[in-house]
């Protein structure tokens, strides 16, 4: 007994003492440890120059990681040395390249960055030795003529075994080094006025003449003419408060994108476009402030009139007339719980509902405004539905049409004559209802995600909206829905393989109550289910979740990555709880199906800002 109070006076007097230590360590200002920065650490080497290769050309790369960035450069000194100094502690890969008549070649002797020998760094290295021999490339040179008004210095000659063009000098001369074995063409761009054209005279790289070259090969004498292109010329008028000389310009071949040739407009209306290749063309005109047309006063390419040019020809009187263009604007009421920012009114055809003429987005202050629209009659929808991939694409009010109509059919058309600008078309919003939730998953992996669609009830085949839903962040959120019964199905993406869920019978799918139009200040009901998962299904029957107020009955079932609203009558009958709510034949098809609901849903409502 004596002993272990012993022991325990000792203890007591040991913690006494630890506490005054500490104390008084307390009393002294705690300088934290500094973290050394890493050393930099550098690689040097000698690199040989075989004869026709311009050593002060030469340029050796430090590359780091798997992604090819480059770290550091340096040129080669005369005597054939280098340092790549400061280089963080790292691996790189080096290239020796520059177009100095060498071929390209990474360390060690590899011919592309995937075969380079990785080169290792540690904190304040020196690492040394770490040498290159490098190998001749071939050549390709010859004599670039052209008529006197082409200034040859700018055009340039292009190889399509090299990045990059290669500059013609003022007596045509040129000179392409450091080039692979095998076979190359050649692309003279022309200075604008030259037409530009393949070796040997040729218009595509198809009918192009290609130029054989072997190992370190000088092949001379390539030559060629540089001829007159063709040349589209005409006047723009313009109607009063368009500026001519904001007017664009464009040439494009019948049925390709791009532009082949283009220019803009001189105060005077004047415009030229030169370099042309022989064939046919369209002629497009754009500008602020008018509507854009086509050559002759069409609305698309598609109805435009092609126009003719033979080499070297001159065709002039490619004429356009500039008409204003009209507009459609107002004010819109946004409501609490409506995202202002994501509102989109949109503009269609009387007699076509299915692809807008054009969109805006509902600026800070409530207004709005549809240019550049030509005459006729329109519809107006408020609160357009966009999809995309990279936002949210619903404000979260109900699609309105003009004047408070719920469809296209039944709303109000606007006359537009031309160049009239009509003010005045307004709208107040209502905030629609909303689904929301979220997936649970304890085995997913990062690659993993669950796309949940949402369907109309009785017609599970047309997804009204999806969502794809990350590891990172499982909430989905279904808004802007009118009254109604909808089914909510969850997709799970694996790390090989993409496949719906099964989703059980719905004897009482989700029913959203409908808002109260007349009330701005109701922010509407939202119905939030929660959903969890897991690998395997549990075989248990589903429970049910607590009726929300006014929102109907929405029941939770526990299984793989997804739930929906109803009871299971097969889990009685030693059926999956998850048997699949739709035909086996959607699930097979449903990306096409997903994707043609989307462009169903949306009727290809894609927005152009102006």
């Amino acid at each position: 007994m004596h002993d272990r109070a012993l022991r325990f006076g000792l203890i007591v007097a040991a913690i006494a003492v630890l506490f005054s230590a500490l104390a008084a360590v307390g009393t002294v200002p705690a300088q934290a440890e500094p973290d050394p920065a890493r050393a930099p650490a550098s690689i040097s080497g000698t690199v040989t120059v075989p004869a026709g290769v311009d050593a002060g050309l030469v340029e050796v790369w430090a590359v780091a990681g798997e992604v090819y960035d480059l770290e550091l450069s340096t040129m080669l000194k005369p005597d054939g040395s280098y340092e790549l100094s400061g280089l963080p502690p790292a691996s790189y890969r080096l290239q020796f390249t520059g177009r100095s008549g060498a071929l390209d070649q990474w360390y060690n002797n590899a011919p592309h960055g995937s075969a380079a020998e990785v080169v290792t760094v540690t904190d304040s290295q020196q690492l040394t030795g770490i040498n290159a021999t490098l190998v001749k490339g071939g050549t390709i040179s010859g004599t670039l003529a052209a008529p006197s008004w082409v200034t040859l210095t700018d055009t340039k000659v292009y190889d399509n075994g090299v990045s990059g063009g290669w500059p013609v000098a003022a007596d045509g001369t040129y000179k392409i080094v450091g080039l692979r074995a095998g076979s190359h063409l050649l692309w003279f761009s022309g200075d604008g006025h030259a037409m530009a054209r393949y070796y040997d005279n040729a218009p595509t790289a198809e009918t192009a003449t290609a130029i054989a070259v072997t190992d370190g090969q000088d092949v001379t004498g390539v030559n060629s003419t540089l001829r007159k292109g063709a040349s589209i010329s005409g006047t723009v008028t313009a109607p009063a408060g368009v500026t001519l000389t904001d007017t664009r310009v464009e040439v494009t071949v019948p049925g390709e994108r791009g532009w082949t040739g283009h220019t803009t407009v001189a105060a005077d209306g004047s415009y030229h476009i030169i370099g042309l290749a022989p064939g046919e063309y369209n002629v497009n005109f754009s500008v602020s402030g008018a509507l854009g047309q086509w050559y002759s006063s069409a609305t698309s390419w598609r109805t435009a009139k092609a126009i003719s040019v033979a080499e070297g020809q001159d065709v002039t009187g490619i004429d356009a007339a500039l008409v204003k263009a009209a507009s459609i604007s107002g004010t819109v009421t946004v409501p609490p719980g409506v995202e202002a920012g994501k509102v989109i009114i949109s503009a269609y055809a009387t007699g076509n509902p299915s692809a807008s003429v054009g969109s805006t987005y509902l600026k800070a202050d409530g207004s709005y405004s549809l240019n550049y629209l030509p005459a006729g009659s329109y519809k107006i929808e408020f609160a357009t539905v966009y999809f995309t991939e990279f936002q949210d694409p619903d404000s979260g009010a109900l699609v309105q049409w003009y004047k408070n109509a719920d469809s296209f059919d039944d709303a109000t058309p606007i006359v537009l004559g031309t160049g009239e600008d009509l003010t005045g078309v307004n709208a107040t919003l209502v905030k629609g209802a909303s689904i929301s939730g979220s997936v649970k998953d304890p085995d997913a992996i990062g690659e993993h995600k669950t796309t949940v669609s949402l369907f109309a009830s009785g017609t599970p085949g047309v997804a009204l909206e999806t969502a794809v839903i990350n590891p990172s962040d499982p909430p989905y959120v279904f808004k802007g829905l009118r009254a109604g019964s909808y089914v909510v199905g969850f997709s799970d993406e694996k790390k090989r393989s993409t496949r719906l869920m099964r989703v059980a019978p719905a004897a009482a799918p989700l029913r959203v109550p409908p808002p109260r139009p007349n009330d701005l200040n109701d922010a509407g009901p939202d119905v939030t289910p929660a959903v969890t998962g897991a690998r395997e299904p549990s075989g248990a029957e589903p429970t049910g979740a607590a009726e929300p107020s006014g929102a109907g009955t929405a029941e939770v079932i526990e299984r793989d990555s997804g739930a929906v609203a109803g009871s299971n009558p097969d889990a009685r009958t030693g059926e999956p709880p998850n048997r699949p709510y739709l035909p086996a034949s959607w699930y097979a098809l449903a990306p096409i199906r997903v994707a043609a609901a989307v462009v169903h849903r949306r009727l290809q409502r894609s927005p152009r800002a102006r």
